[in-house]
């Protein structure tokens, strides 16, 4: 975990913080520091398309298709994200890791009406995820059957499913 990150657990994650989450997972997994990774993916020079950042994490996640900005060349990365645009990019991290199915059903949420079109998709995979090793889902609900795709998201609940994340891949024949 990046040491920026280590501390203040119950805050809400920046948009800039879960990149670096992202961007940290790419590394652990492929064993490759983030330049190889983005060689290998053809990106040899990262373009800033953003007025607000030169985070070469950010830079890199929006490169790899993991985020995109905010409009007018922004990024905002330092405003908050709901748990819906986490289990989007969740999704996209996990694409690039190479698993884009499971074979495990995803949750039927009781507030699925409350889904943007953009993120349902990616809500029910990254529901049906299970992490081997602890049993759990990469990012399940919050309770009484409900995933709450506008509420917040913390440093702690994305440190857990990246974890989780990292365990899925870790325990898969990929």
């Amino acid at each position: 975990m990046p040491p920026p990150l280590q501390g203040r657990y119950l805050d809400n994650i920046t948009r800039g913080d879960f990149c670096k989450l992202a961007m940290n997972l790419l590394t652990e997994i492929k064993g490759k520091p983030l330049q190889e990774i983005l060689d290998e993916a053809g990106i040899k020079t990262l373009q800033n398309p953003f007025i607000d950042t030169s985070e070469p994490e950010i830079l890199a996640a929006n490169a790899l298709g993991i985020v995109k900005g905010v409009g007018n060349g922004r990024f905002n990365p330092d405003g908050m994200i709901t748990r819906q645009e986490a289990a989007v990019m969740l999704t996209r991290t996990a694409a690039l890791l190479g698993i884009d199915s499971s074979e495990n059903a995803p949750e039927i949420f009781s507030d699925n009406g409350e889904f943007a079109d953009w993120a349902a998709d990616s809500i029910l995979f990254i529901s049906s995820l299970v992490d081997r090793s602890g049993n759990k889902k990469v990012m399940g609900g919050v309770g009484n059957n409900r995933f709450s795709p506008h509420g917040s998201y913390t440093r702690e609940q994305s440190i857990v499913t990246m974890l989780r994340l990292f365990n899925v891949i870790k325990n898969s024949n990929l």
